[in-house]
């Protein structure tokens, strides 16, 4: 397993490869989406390779791009405590208006997986990772993390 990072001005988003599957965690600011992809590019992955997006939390530099990486047809996975923030995020965004952010669609489950702490466990096994998706509360209330063994 490879992690790679991805940085851009102060935030960090990272790759996940396996060889098997790829998954990025983290989407930074909306209008990132080409830095992202020269980031990528020199990688050598795109977004349409990603199977998995996985939000630390729903902050605007970690979740602007959440709905264009999903166009893409990967899936975030979301921790049950997290899905209330689908809206959050929109409705930060809405506030504070931001040509470039492509508001979350929040009824449509068909690209997102909602789990808890132990059926993280298991979709990661199932994808021959030893890890979950944990609460690492402290920065936010909604702040997950993939620990990884």
């Amino acid at each position: 397993m490879e992690v790679i990072t991805l940085k851009h001005k102060t935030v960090n988003a990272y790759v996940i490869n396996t060889n098997d599957l790829i998954i990025m965690v983290d989407a930074g600011y909306p209008e990132s989406m080409n830095i992202y992809t020269k980031l990528l590019t020199n990688i050598n992955t795109t977004f349409s390779q990603i199977k998995y997006l996985i939000i630390t939390h729903f902050h605007p530099d970690h979740a602007g791009l959440v709905q264009q990486l999903l166009d893409y047809e990967n899936q975030l996975l979301l921790h049950k405590a997290q899905k209330g923030y689908l809206e959050w995020i929109n409705n930060h965004f809405e506030k504070h208006i931001h040509k470039k952010y492509k508001p979350i669609i929040v009824g449509n489950n068909e690209n997102k997986i909602i789990l808890d702490t132990e059926e993280s466990k298991m979709l990661f096994k199932k994808n021959k990772i030893e890890g979950k998706i944990i609460s690492t509360l402290g920065h936010t209330d909604e702040q997950y993390y993939i620990y990884c063994q």
